[in-house]
């Protein structure tokens, strides 16, 4: 989802109604057809294992090394490989969304290096990113994890 300010979602349904799950969504500024360089999407982590929930295992290594995320858009279908899981301080670096050649390496680098997990997965530094964000347990930290499109 997509709304006209970057919280509308958060404790809104799908439909716009109240809703203490929220949706899952992307800040307003972003392009909804993921072809900014990083897109960021978020939901709440949920005690029934719904919305992003899963992102925990992701991070814990319990759904494997070989992580596929499929997101659906109105105009495409995109595959991204999982590379990097760890639990970090909220911050502005982690949802820039666009870079240069550069920085985006940079960018993918210190993912890598903070991942829990080593990944089996080879980085075309080219490719578009997701990056999804969820808090953790305590309310303090997020877990994130970051995927690279499939080409």
């Amino acid at each position: 989802m997509q709304g006209p300010t970057d919280e509308y979602y958060l404790r809104k349904d799908i439909y716009g109604k109240y809703s203490v799950a929220g949706s899952i969504f992307v800040y307003n500024n972003v392009n909804k057809d993921l072809l900014d360089e990083n897109t960021v999407i978020y939901g709440h982590n949920m005690k029934n294992e719904r919305m992003f929930a899963n992102l925990y295992k992701i991070y814990n290594g319990v759904l494997g090394k070989n992580i596929d995320i499929k997101i659906y858009t109105e105009n495409k279908r995109c595959i991204y490989k999982v590379f990097s899981s760890y639990i970090d301080e909220p911050n502005l670096e982690v949802i820039k969304n666009n870079f240069t050649e550069e920085e985006k390496k940079n960018y993918i680098n210190r993912a890598l290096a903070k991942s829990k997990v080593k990944f089996n997965q080879e980085i075309n530094y080219s490719n578009k990113i997701i990056t999804l964000i969820t808090c953790d347990a305590t309310n303090k930290q997020r877990v994130i994890v970051h995927a690279i499109e499939d080409t």
